[in-house]
């Protein structure tokens, strides 16, 4: 099983600081055409 590594603290599936408890994240992107890690976002994301 892959390791998603994680370090937002304050996501609910945040486990020990360092990595995410889901299964698999969506990943998504704030630009047409993103060329750098900046322009893309967990879209699996949620707020503790």
């Amino acid at each position: 099983m892959a390791v998603i590594r994680c370090s937002i603290s304050n996501c609910s599936h945040n486990e020990s600081g360092s990595s995410c408890g889901l299964s698999e994240i969506v990943v998504g992107a704030h630009v047409a055409e993103p060329k750098a890690a900046q322009e893309t976002d967990c879209q699996s994301f949620d707020l503790k």
